[in-house]
């Protein structure tokens, strides 16, 4: 006897993780708990999200207006929203920022590296060269110093292979200078003209490029409409003490975490 897929939908209903259909043909995962999980998982956020694999994905054409309201629509996997800034939490808000920044950095230093270097100058007029390595300078430290390190576990077998954003566990970075460098990315962000921000969208075709541009819309929507669907709140952009308040407690998130992994109480754990 042949076993087909509706043979087994007693047991995937028990699961509560599949969307049944009624040939038995296609089964799909689905959370039995649709919208309600804060944290996302990577393939929950907006690169993977909003990636068209067969052409040009609608958001482009979209304003910003729109683009926020569906990312503030809860997944089918269980995930609340599509990006963490969605959340009126200080300490959501700054996971978002800080996934942002992490590829900012990335795509920052290649734009530094000699052959990009090369590339840009020879594609581009001189004029805009120069003011697109004017405006990498002004960022590239401030961006460097708000990125906050990532969770720290003891990792095993392949996990142990894949490498991670580095820094330096001991170094401590002061409320006052966070806020400093992260007024410089948040006029960076809404400043009309960007030749950087320009470069980013050009390049959007594929890999790097597409995630930082991805993450850079969704921080611009939340700048320009991030109080839209919270109550008791007049103005629905972002000011730049939410913006900097944020960027400061993901920093402090990171310094429990280490306390905690230090911590006798719970140095079992990460064993």
């Amino acid at each position: 006897m042949v076993a087909t897929a509706g043979d087994f939908d007693s047991v995937f209903a028990q699961l509560g993780s599949v969307a049944q259909t009624s040939d038995g043909v296609s089964l799909k995962r689905k959370s039995p708990e649709e919208g309600q999980r804060e944290s996302l998982r990577v393939y929950e956020t907006m690169p993977a999200q909003m990636l068209n694999a067969y052409g040009m994905a609608a958001f482009s054409k979209m304003n910003q207006e729109k683009i926020w309201e569906e990312f503030n629509k809860p997944l089918k996997t269980g995930a609340k929203y599509m990006t963490e800034l969605c959340s009126a939490e200080e300490e959501r808000r700054g996971v978002g920022i800080n996934r942002f920044l992490q590829v900012l950095v990335e795509y920052v230093k290649y734009q530094k590296t000699e052959g990009m270097m090369k590339q840009n100058q020879f594609i581009l007029k001189d004029e805009i060269y120069t003011q697109l390595y004017k405006e990498i300078d002004m960022i590239f430290e401030a961006a460097v110093y708000c990125l906050a390190g990532k969770k720290q576990f003891n990792k095993k077998g392949a996990s142990g292979l894949r490498t991670a954003v580095s820094f330096d566990q001991t170094a401590k970075k002061s409320t006052e200078t966070l806020n400093k460098h992260a007024q410089i990315l948040y006029k960076w962000m809404i400043i009309k003209q960007s030749r950087l921000r320009m470069l980013m969208g050009w390049q959007a075709a594929g890999g790097l490029p597409y995630v930082s541009g991805t993450h850079l819309l969704g921080v611009q929507c939340f700048l320009s409409c991030g109080n839209t669907y919270h109550d008791g709140q007049v103005d629905k952009t972002v000011s730049l003490e939410v913006f900097q308040n944020a960027v400061v407690k993901r920093h402090g998130m990171e310094l429990e975490g280490h306390a905690y992994i230090k911590s006798e109480d719970h140095e079992d754990d990460f064993k």
